[in-house]
């Protein structure tokens, strides 16, 4: 549900223009006396029942959106960012305000739901980073739960993980138009405008085993190239190139061992764009012992 009147301003999630709206719009009766489940809907139901709500304390709904409003600025402002390296917190507080910023024109409950999704898995031992805001992409997503949640009331989401899928169709549909099969090129990034957008590419389409996953993928774009097959929408091999050379082929399980199955269209690849290999690379590709 976005809500166009809300405001930006204070906690980002300025909630009193959402009262009003609640006030006026909602088909429900507040009832002065505890609330009850049949009287939530949508992702306002899903948010109640994933958090636990303690609806008996509730009067009304307004009384639901001040407590997700409590919750959710615990989760903004109460939640260690720091990752392994130095850079991690910096970046991480980045994307996380761009997505506060447009989460100001959702509900609470939807703002919650997708905060809570989204540092779920940044931890101090990681350097893991969430995705890029895009609200084309994040309102299709919200369409799209809102949907499951209409058939199913008790549909069980991960937004993060969703509005992930959705972001990396749209990116394969850019970079492989005509087919979900191919190979995705991302050339070193000369410019800090192009850094940003291959950075974008490059944590987008790469596996969690693989090292481009996270924080280093903004360092790497700056140094590397990389070509990336896709198959049925998923990444299975990454090339990391150095000018002309290949650096690095990985598989999905990041183990240095290029699978048989992908050989010959890592071979064919390679030959077709007259990319240098290293002697053990060679070796490897061409079973030479």
């Amino acid at each position: 549900m976005k809500i166009n009147s809300i405001t930006k301003h204070l906690d980002v999630y300025s909630s009193s223009n959402y009262y009003e709206y609640n006030r006026k719009n909602s088909p429900q009766k507040l009832n002065f006396s505890a609330m009850k489940a049949s009287q939530f809907d949508g992702l306002d139901y899903s948010c109640m029942r994933k958090f636990k709500a303690p609806i008996e304390k509730f009067n009304s709904l307004k009384d639901f959106y001040v407590w997700t409003q409590e919750k959710l600025n615990k989760f903004v402002f109460d939640k260690p960012l720091k990752g392994k390296s130095k850079e991690t917190e910096g970046y991480r507080k980045t994307i996380l305000q761009q997505w506060q910023e447009g989460l100001g024109e959702y509900s609470t409950s939807i703002a919650l739901l997708s905060i809570a999704s989204l540092i779920k898995n940044l931890k101090p031992d990681n350097d893991n980073i969430p995705p890029i805001f895009n609200s084309t992409v994040f309102e299709e997503t919200v369409a799209d739960i809102e949907g499951a949640v209409a058939l199913d009331k008790e549909f069980q989401f991960e937004i993060s993980k969703l509005y992930s899928k959705h972001l990396k169709e749209i990116m394969l549909a850019k970079t492989v138009p005509y087919c979900k099969d191919g190979w995705v090129e991302i050339p070193v990034a000369k410019t800090p405008k192009q850094a940003e957008k291959n950075t974008e590419l490059l944590n987008t389409l790469s596996r969690k085993t693989w090292c481009t996953k996270g924080i280093v993928s903004n360092i790497y774009v700056k140094q590397f190239g990389f070509r990336i097959y896709i198959e049925n929408g998923e990444p299975e091999i990454c090339i990391r190139t150095l000018d002309n050379r290949v650096y690095e082929i990985q598989g999905r399980l990041n183990d240095s061992i290029i699978p048989d199955k992908y050989k010959d269209l890592v071979i064919d690849y390679i030959e077709k764009n007259n990319l240098d290999l290293d002697c053990d690379t060679e070796a490897a590709l061409y079973d030479i012992e």
